[in-house]
């Protein structure tokens, strides 16, 4: 599984876009702001997010291909 830094703040605009390479991502809770298309053109992505629902700063543009996201997913 692909782990953001546990320090991240944000996720700027395509920064995973079309990566078909990663099969899985953890977002940990600091990550407040997800910018939009973040993972557009990813296949087979699923996304476990340490939120238990999507934070006000994340764009509603964020997963826009439906990957599935798993929420409230401590990776510890």
């Amino acid at each position: 599984m692909t782990k953001i830094f546990s320090k991240a703040l944000s996720i700027k605009k395509e920064a995973f876009c079309y990566n078909r390479s990663i099969r899985s991502i953890y977002i940990p809770s600091s990550v407040t702001i997800m910018e939009q298309d973040v993972f557009r053109g990813c296949t087979r992505l699923t996304i476990n997010v340490e939120h238990s629902e999507k934070p006000k700063g994340w764009s509603d543009e964020w997963n826009l291909d439906n990957n599935s996201v798993n929420w409230n997913v401590n990776n510890e």
